[in-house]
């Protein structure tokens, strides 16, 4: 595959990527990966896919609403801290895409399709710095009632700087819940970063 160098690149693969999957009959074998593809070619989502990004959002707004664990709870149930970790975890996984390279992945090798950019994290971060130009501002939308605080989702840019420790950041997101008046919280800071040395994983 040629080195990627534009956002046009981007809209292409990922298109091609979900008719495979269409043609296949994968739709359902790689949720995230077909949510990621749809992404790029509307302005707006608001099908049932969408709601597998919002959620984990959704999740740990209502978890930080909760009142902080007592004592009392974790005597109760020792688990409790573990679990208010595990609502909020998902948030971090879908802001770092984590879902979407990993379908990707499995995807290709699945199909022999030979594609550096989910192995080398260098060119992964480049992928979605394009990627990201094209959904910026594309809102994610939830119609029904099963979410209880976020049920609309934008993804923005913000400038980006290298960590003191040297790493690379390529990519620094703000994921944004828009209320229903329009007011908007940020709700997570995604920095994604390459470190210093070698880009590319090991098979």
């Amino acid at each position: 595959m040629e080195p990627i160098t534009s956002e046009r690149q981007v809209v292409y693969i990922l298109v091609e990527t979900r008719k495979l999957l269409e043609l296949l009959g994968l739709k359902d074998v790689y949720p995230q990966l077909m949510v990621f593809c749809d992404w790029v070619v509307h302005p707006t989502l608001d099908r049932k896919p969408a709601r597998q990004i919002i959620k984990p959002f959704d999740i740990s707004v209502v978890a930080a609403r909760r009142r902080p664990i007592t004592e009392t709870e974790l005597e109760a149930n020792p688990n409790a801290m573990q679990e208010f970790l595990g609502d909020i975890s998902g948030t971090f996984d879908m802001a770092g895409f984590v879902g979407f390279k990993e379908e990707l992945e499995r995807f290709y090798r699945s199909q022999q399709i030979t594609c550096c950019l989910v192995r080398n994290q260098k060119e992964w971060l480049k992928f979605l710095g394009y990627y990201t130009s094209v959904i910026e501002d594309c809102p994610l939308k939830c119609k029904d009632n099963t979410m209880v605080h976020v049920r609309t989702l934008l993804v923005r840019k913000v400038a980006a700087n290298s960590y003191f420790d040297e790493s690379k950041v390529r990519l620094n997101l703000e994921w944004i819940w828009v209320r229903p008046d329009g007011r908007e919280s940020v709700l997570l800071n995604s920095t994604l970063a390459y470190p210093p040395g070698p880009a590319e994983e090991s098979s």
